[in-house]
């Protein structure tokens, strides 16, 4: 994912960039299937609408942040590729969060 969104923004145009917003998208979608699974395997029936909610909350606050983040980056630097690719780069570090999160196999739920 965040891979594909720094190669749209670093590269110079034409049929590659087609193809990594193409994939950009695509991953975005699976990243969105992903959180709503885990979210409904984890958490037990009784919270999970609860959960559901704060992981939405968490996610606009991202968004935000993440807009104002780039806008002062950009501000500094005066160039969306360059801010958008420091942005980006701190996702990541949630790949590796994934690996955290606790196997709900063989439990009730």
């Amino acid at each position: 994912f965040f891979t594909f969104l720094i190669t749209f923004y670093n590269t110079e145009g034409g049929a590659f960039t087609v193809i990594s917003w193409i994939i950009f998208a695509a991953s975005m979608f699976g990243l969105d299937v992903l959180n709503s699974t885990l979210i409904s395997e984890i958490f037990p029936t009784k919270c999970r609408a609860t959960a559901t909610t704060i992981a939405v909350i968490v996610g606009i606050i991202g968004t935000v942040a993440g807009i104002f983040v780039e806008g002062a980056l950009y501000a500094e630097y005066r160039d969306h590729w360059k801010a958008t690719t420091i942005v980006a780069i701190p996702g990541f570090a949630c790949i590796g969060l994934v690996w955290l999160l606790p196997e709900p196999a063989f439990n009730d739920l």
